[in-house]
């Protein structure tokens, strides 16, 4: 397959063209860096992550190991960053990770929230569990070419603005100890351990430094990647 690829810094580029190079670069690889997506679905892999950091600029992409509930482990394209929320008429900023699967995009993308270290996951979400699996009507709907990643991160802004999913940790929380053994949804989260076992709270403060649009709000946090 043949995506076309300029001979220019990628850092004298807007963002929005490294991310096309970065992407070019990433699909037109071959052997061992190759990536497990059908080469004659390529094109809509790019296209599909341009247009969803475009509508979302918070979000950023880059390619990242993942392992599957039956152990192997491979390297997927995945959208990382924010989505906003309007919760009681007030933005905030929701962690997230959207995973591009080997079938994408005839395969839904496998979503995650992904708190930060002052965050924990509101236990019983109707579309979140204790890893951070977000499963949501749109998702179990998923039919290419209609769906699409945009949508999908539309769909999870209006989900998550009508119940929050995450909750500012109180000051001295303690965690209990984790469980001996993990569920399917679990195993499959890479690179964050999912959260402990919820508890009864209300949203808290937030971190300092999170991105919010009121000052007086106190109830999530936000994160921000620094990819590209």
């Amino acid at each position: 397959m043949c995506l076309p690829i300029c001979a220019v810094d990628a850092g004298d580029m807007p963002v929005s063209a490294q991310v096309q190079y970065y992407l070019n670069a990433k699909l037109t690889a071959t052997g061992a860096g190759a990536l497990p997506y059908d080469e004659r679905l390529k094109f809509a892999v790019r296209d599909q992550l341009l247009a969803v950091v475009e509508r979302y600029p918070s979000l950023s992409v880059r390619d990242e190991p993942f392992t599957h509930n039956d152990g192997r482990t491979v390297h997927l394209l995945r959208a990382e960053g924010t989505v906003p929320i309007y919760y009681q008429g007030v933005k905030y900023n929701i962690p997230l990770k959207m995973f591009l699967p080997e079938a994408f995009p005839h395969a839904q993308p496998i979503c995650y929230v992904t708190p930060t270290s002052n965050m924990i996951i509101k236990p019983g979400h109707s579309c979140v569990d204790g890893s951070g699996l977000v499963r949501v009507p749109y998702g179990e709907r998923w039919s290419y070419p209609r769906s699409n990643l945009t949508e999908m991160a539309g769909t999870l802004s209006e989900a998550f603005g009508a119940e929050p999913p995450l909750f500012a940790k109180p000051a001295g929380y303690v965690p209990p100890s984790p469980p001996h053994t993990s569920s399917p949804s679990t195993a499959q989260r890479p690179g964050h351990p999912p959260p402990p076992p919820g508890v009864g709270l209300n949203p808290g403060a937030a971190n300092p430094g999170a991105a919010r649009t009121d000052r007086k709000s106190t109830r999530l946090n936000s994160s921000h990647s620094q990819d590209l």
